[in-house]
């Protein structure tokens, strides 16, 4: 499955839309514009997916990710000079995630086996990006990585 990714420019805080090839809407992204550590995943119809919430005072980056108030995933950034990050779900599933060295290109791999992609695009007003979803996998969850990617490696390069 195919989801495109586009943050919103003129918008207070960081809004997304994830929408499908015929631009219809599938998921809402939203990081609150005072909050450093909250970010939330929302269906079309508004009601809330995932919570993601970032470790505040961390060497690396840290998040975790809630779903009805349990806890579902933690990814944790790893030092590389290409970003990398591990990932563990709640049944103890281990998930690698990387990316090339402009990290504009990640790939996520559970046990050597490909679950979904996500490639920014080079030229676009705001950040935008294609997610490559495995079948079996959950595709609203795999948005939820993609904010992740997006708030560790694009946004936090820009506020510097």
């Amino acid at each position: 499955m195919n989801i495109y990714l586009k943050q919103r420019v003129f918008a207070v805080g960081d809004k997304y839309n994830f929408t499908d090839f015929n631009q219809r809407l599938l998921y809402r992204g939203k990081k609150p514009a005072f909050s450093i550590t909250r970010m939330y995943l929302y269906d079309a119809s508004d009601r809330e997916l995932f919570f993601i919430k970032k470790k505040l005072f961390s060497f690396m980056s840290k998040y975790k990710v809630y779903k009805n108030g349990q806890f579902v995933l933690q990814v944790n950034k790893k030092f590389s000079f290409k970003p990398k990050y591990e990932i563990t779900d709640a049944k103890g599933n281990e998930y690698s995630l990387s990316g090339n060295f402009f990290a504009y290109n990640f790939q996520l791999l559970l046990n050597n086996r490909p679950v979904g992609s996500v490639r920014k695009k080079y030229f676009s007003f705001g950040d935008a990006y294609e997610l490559s979803v495995s079948d079996s996998y959950d595709p609203a969850l795999f948005c939820a990585i993609a904010l992740i990617i997006d708030n560790c490696n694009h946004n936090q390069s820009r506020r510097r």
